[in-house]
């Protein structure tokens, strides 16, 4: 090996990063796309090279949709611990991984496992980006207390998360809040994807379109025909197109095509598996959405589209208060009425909100980006361990 190559591999640092991947939920994959781009942008401006290794439910696939990227069973433990013992810092996020209203309560105990063997064989560990809680279990309460207290550094998306750990009494590591990294990521720039294209090409021109991003919820079913019965009344008074957009195809296709069978007017239900950048795609010709899921909203307004969010979970309403909207009332008591006329109200006012949107998903960008700058200098970069991150 020449001097050349050995000061190459001495630059070179490996990173594991554990999150909700390999499950084709486009909002966990949009964030490893836009964690990857940033950390590696980082590493580029100091003439570095990162090696990724990601924890993945499908390594094949996760390994084939990213590029020069290593990906391992998010359960096989062999695997998990030689990728731990063999990587400068662990990665947890973002997303919403430490909450135990969904996944039996097992995700605090799955993810902060991680964060706990990582400490235990030395290595550096961040919390990135992620949305926290609600944690309501005392026993998970305790492990996220006692856990990431002893992380390197500690990152969230908004600052209900920051409260939410202050309220577990996360005291000594570092703790900042950034933009969920989602906004790194933008629709392709000119000619649309041929998936996109079929899709249009299978709806009624020359009119508006109506996105739908729906999931079950608790055993709720109300909701579901209220939002129906919102699309129908929009197709008549608007003469909108309705597509219902399933994020996380698996829990979301059911109720997206339940929700079609109960509209009295014709929609439209995507069957296809898509990508985040087709998704994004779409998104960009809808004129208005109705969203329950949260990164429907942030796909939303990474490409201006205004929308009515509907509450199931704090963290809907706190990422609306953050861009300025009032969210529609919560799934439980969700009214066919109220969300109709919020529709009417953004109606008129789209393109100023399509303008405010588009400002807003850039500056988000700028952000996640340059907070991924300060990361990647806070471990490796000259004032790494200790360095500010302001």
């Amino acid at each position: 090996m020449n001097k050349k190559e050995s000061k190459k591999d001495s630059n070179m640092k490996k990173i594991l990063i554990s999150g909700y991947h390999g499950f084709n939920n486009l909002g966990d994959e949009a964030i490893l796309e836009s964690v990857l781009q940033a950390l590696k942008q980082a590493a580029s401006k100091e003439g570095h090279a990162l090696e990724f290794t990601v924890l993945s439910a499908n390594p094949e696939k996760t390994a084939h949709n990213y590029a020069g990227i290593r990906a391992i069973g998010r359960t096989s433990l062999p695997a998990i611990l030689s990728a731990i013992r063999n990587c400068d810092l662990l990665i947890s996020g973002g997303g919403s991984l430490l909450q135990d209203k969904t996944g039996y309560g097992l995700s605090v105990a799955y993810y902060l496992g991680l964060v706990f063997l990582a400490r235990l064989f030395g290595k550096k560990t961040v919390l990135y980006a992620q949305g926290i809680g609600p944690i309501t279990k005392k026993i998970n309460r305790l492990l996220a207390r006692w856990i990431i207290n002893r992380a390197d550094l500690v990152t969230v998306r908004d600052a209900a998360s920051k409260k939410e750990l202050l309220s577990l009494g996360i005291t000594r590591p570092p703790l900042c809040v950034t933009v969920d990294p989602a906004f790194c990521l933008h629709p392709p720039p000119s000619n649309k994807p041929k998936e996109v294209q079929h899709i249009l090409s299978h709806l009624p021109p020359g009119r508006p379109l109506l996105g739908i991003s729906i999931r079950s919820w608790r055993g709720q079913h109300k909701f579901i025909h209220e939002i129906a019965k919102t699309a129908d009344r929009l197709a008549l008074t608007l003469g909108m197109a309705t597509v219902l957009i399933p994020m996380f195809p698996e829990q979301d296709l059911p109720v997206s095509r339940y929700t079609a069978s109960l509209m009295q007017q014709e929609a439209y239900v995507i069957e296809k598996e898509l990508t985040p950048h087709e998704v994004l795609s779409l998104f960009s010709h809808l004129d208005l959405l109705i969203g329950v899921r949260l990164h429907a909203l942030i796909f939303a307004a990474i490409t201006g589209t205004p929308m009515a969010g509907v509450g199931y979970d704090p963290k809907i309403c706190s990422f609306l208060n953050q861009l300025g909207l009032n969210p529609v009332h919560r799934v439980e008591n969700l009214q066919a009425g109220e969300l109709y006329a919020h529709c009417l109200k953004i109606w008129p006012e789209r393109e100023a909100i399509k303008e405010k949107l588009l400002q807003i998903a850039t500056e988000y960008c700028r952000e996640s980006n340059n907070f991924g700058e300060k990361v990647y200098r806070y471990f490796f970069g000259q004032e790494k361990n200790g360095g500010a991150l302001r």
